[in-house]
C-alpha cells in the first residue's frame, strides 16, 4: 500500500483503503478496491480529500490489478444462517396456510418475528448502506426466496424513507407474508409457462385479498401489516387491484412492497422466462413512476439498491466476462475484462459506450 497526495492520483489506480467522508450525511466516499477515474478524482477534490491510499506498484513500476487476488464475492446483506432460518420459516408458514393447519401458528409466527428482528438489524446496520439481494436468488423454491428478497429490499427502502425501527419491523413482516394468498391459487396457474387467459388472471388477482383474509382470520399481524399484504398490487393511478386505490390512499407498506415485488420478480429466474437485466428492471420501474409507482418511494429505492456490487462478475454485451471494480456510476460501472485484463469505464470511456451489462454472477462462473 502507498499513501499519495490526491494531486498525484491517476486514472487506473486502485484504492487500498476506504475513503471516509467528513460529511455526516455520507458513510464513505469510495470503498476499498475501487478503481479511480477522472470523474472520481474530480469528485474527491470537491470533497476536499487531500490524500489516498492505493495498491502499490508492481516490480516493473506498472500499476496492475491481479484479478486472482481480488475478492470476487460481494458482501451479503444477511448471513447464510439467517437466510436459511428465514427460508425454513417461510416454507413452514406457506405450507400451513396451504393445508389449513393452525395448531403451530403461534410458534411459527414467533419464530418469524425473531427472524424479522435480525433481518431489520442487518439491513439498518451502518455497514449495509446498500442492499444486495443477488445472494438470495434461487431457481428452486421461488416463492420463499422471493418473499425473503422482497422483505429485505422493502426494509432497505423503508430505512431510506426514515421509517422508525418499529415500522421497519412491521414492514418486513408484511413483505415476508405479501404472497401468502397465493396458497389459495392452483399451482398450475402460478407456474404456467404461457400467457394467462383473462379468466386465469382474475383468479391470480384474488391472492392479495385472500392473503389479507387468511391473516385476519388467524389473527396474524396488526392491521397495518395486513393492509400491506392487501394493497401491494394497487397502482398510483388507481388501475391496480383489489380496491383500485390511488395515490396516498394506498397504504405506505403497499406502495413500498409493490416496488420491491416487481423488481425482484423481473430480475429472477422463472420456469417460463429468463431474468431481465437489472438495468432494464430499473428503467421499467422509473418509467412507471406516476402510473404504477410512487415517485418518492422510487427515489428511496434507487438510493438503496446496488445494481452491481464491487466484486460482482458481469457478462458484457460482447459476451466477455468482467469484474466490477467500482460502481460510482451505478448503471455503467468501471469493470475489468477477465480475459484481456483491460480496465473499462463504461460511462466515461468513449470507446466502451456501446457495451452494456447483460448478466451478473456472484462468483466467477465455471468455464464451459
Amino acid at each position: 500500500m502507498i499513501k499519495i497526495p490526491l494531486n498525484e492520483a491517476k486514472p487506473g489506480m486502485v484504492l487500498a483503503k476506504d475513503i471516509s467522508s467528513n460529511d455526516p450525511t455520507l458513510r464513505y466516499l469510495m470503498p476499498i478496491n475501487s478503481t479511480l477515474t477522472e470523474a472520481i478524482i474530480k469528485r474527491l477534490r470537491e470533497y476536499d480529500v487531500e490524500e489516498i491510499t492505493i495498491v502499490g506498484d508492481d516490480e516493473n513500476g506498472e500499476h496492475e490489478i491481479i484479478i486472482e487476488d481480488f475478492d470476487p464475492t460481494p458482501q451479503p446483506t444477511i448471513d447464510d444462517q439467517l437466510k436459511s432460518e428465514a427460508l425454513d420459516s417461510l416454507e413452514t408458514f406457506f405450507q400451513m396456510a396451504e393445508t389449513g393447519e393452525s395448531q403451530h401458528t403461534v410458534t411459527i409466527i414467533k419464530h418469524m418475528d425473531t427472524i424479522v428482528e435480525q433481518l431489520v438489524d442487518s439491513v439498518v446496520d451502518d455497514k449495509a448502506s446498500f442492499v444486495n439481494i443477488n445472494d438470495l436468488r434461487s431457481y428452486d423454491e421461488y416463492t420463499y426466496h422471493h418473499s425473503l428478497s422482497v422483505a429485505v429490499l422493502s426494509t432497505a427502502i423503508g430505512q431510506s424513507l426514515n421509517l422508525s425501527k418499529s415500522d421497519l419491523k412491521n414492514l418486513a413482516r408484511s413483505a415476508m407474508m405479501h404472497d401468502i394468498g397465493k396458497t389459495s391459487v392452483p399451482i398450475d396457474l402460478i407456474n404456467k409457462p404461457k400467457r394467462l387467459t383473462d379468466e386465469e388472471f382474475e383468479i391470480i388477482k384474488t391472492h392479495s385479498a385472500n392473503g389479507y383474509k387468511y391473516l385476519e382470520e388467524n389473527q396474524i399481524g396488526d392491521k397495518i401489516i395486513r393492509q400491506g399484504v392487501l394493497s401491494h398490487h394497487e397502482k398510483i393511478d388507481g388501475s391496480g387491484y383489489p380496491l383500485r386505490l390511488s395515490g396516498n390512499r394506498i397504504p405506505i407498506f403497499g406502495r413500498i412492497i409493490s416496488i420491491a415485488d416487481v423488481y425482484d420478480a423481473l430480475t429472477s429466474h422463472r420456469p417460463y422466462r429468463t431474468p431481465m437485466p437489472t438495468a432494464d428492471a430499473i428503467e421499467y420501474i422509473m418509467g412507471n413512476v406516476g402510473a404504477q409507482f410512487d415517485l418518492d418511494i422510487v427515489k428511496a429505492f434507487l438510493e438503496k439498491i446496488e445494481l452491481y456490487p464491487i466484486g460482482t462478475f458481469v457478462k458484457l454485451s460482447n459476451q466477455d466476462l468482467a469484474v466490477v471494480l467500482n460502481n460510482i456510476n451505478p448503471l455503467r460501472p468501471v469493470v475489468k475484462n477477465v480475459k484481456t485484463r483491460e480496465v473499462m469505464d463504461l460511462y466515461n470511456d468513449y470507446q466502451h459506450l456501446s457495451l452494456t451489462i447483460i448478466g451478473t454472477y456472484n462468483q466467477l462462473p465455471a468455464k464451459t
